[in-house]
């Protein structure tokens, strides 16, 4: 962890109380993890699940993850060969296809990382190799994520409400979800498994009949140009941007915070990565 993140943990540390959040997802128990906990494979996955071509700044972010990570099996998720990662005792939720690309990577990330472990990353250029964060948690069976630290405030969740005003006040001890290694089926990837299944029971039907396209319904990031492309945005799309992901996996990390190691050197570049 850098100097400048010590500072910020033992100037104003961040004890978890669940009674701050009964209203919420957090209190549910997780059950279902691992007892022991679990190696952590030498993979990195990376997810483009359309059939949308891959950009050349996509492509030469895919090639500086291969390159930075020789030593490691790089793994790019396809929509060709997605059925061969799916295990026959947990399918995917029916909602899947329905969902833009940006939530099926969404999906993908928490589904690969608790089943599976090892690494995700989103296709951008490179500034470390996630290789060592794989190795830094097969040398501490104490941690559970090895990540850089967010770039930025983390996502809302709902407005002011008691979590989003903590994981907010506290971003500087949340781990960016943009690139980091987990290991599989903890308490964590438990929980976060189960409230992602829970939220796509909940859109499940919405989106059956308002699918998301690329976009889905907005992108925080860039222009609306081509708002008015089914298959590029659609504005009935249930779904906010970070619902599935952010929303979920930021909170957890508050949750368990003490399970988590921050370096930043991890940090993807997010220059022309699109």
């Amino acid at each position: 962890m850098s100097t400048a993140l010590e500072h910020q943990h033992a100037r104003r540390p961040y004890v978890f109380d669940p009674a701050r959040y009964a209203h919420t997802f957090l209190a549910f128990e997780s059950s279902g993890g691992a007892v022991d906990p679990q190696p952590v494979p030498r993979k990195v996955w990376c997810a483009w699940t359309g059939d949308n071509e891959m950009s050349p700044n996509r492509a030469a972010g895919l090639e500086s993850i291969r390159a930075a990570n020789p030593e490691a099996e790089v793994i790019l998720v396809t929509a060709e060969n997605l059925d061969s990662f799916v295990l026959p005792e947990h399918p995917f939720h029916p909602i899947y296809p329905h969902l833009s690309y940006v939530h099926r990577s969404d999906y993908l990330r928490c589904y690969l990382m608790h089943h599976y472990g090892g690494a995700y990353t989103d296709i951008k250029r490179q500034r470390g190799s996630l290789t060592d964060a794989i190795d830094i948690l097969n040398d501490r069976a104490d941690l559970w994520i090895v990540g850089a630290s967010q770039d930025g405030l983390p996502a809302r969740i709902d407005g002011e409400s008691r979590l989003d005003r903590d994981c907010r006040r506290n971003y500087d001890i949340l781990p960016s979800g943009g690139a980091f290694a987990i290991r599989p089926q903890t308490a964590l990837t438990t929980a976060w498994w189960a409230e992602v299944n829970r939220r796509a029971d909940y859109y499940y039907d919405l989106t059956k009949t308002n699918p998301g396209g690329i976009w889905g319904r907005d992108d925080p990031g860039i222009d609306n140009v081509g708002a008015g492309d089914a298959k590029r945005f659609n504005p009935n799309y249930p779904i906010h941007w970070n619902v599935l992901q952010a929303n979920v996996f930021e909170p957890l990390c508050l949750k368990h915070q003490d399970r988590i190691f921050l370096d930043e050197r991890f940090h993807p570049s997010r220059l022309d990565y699109r």
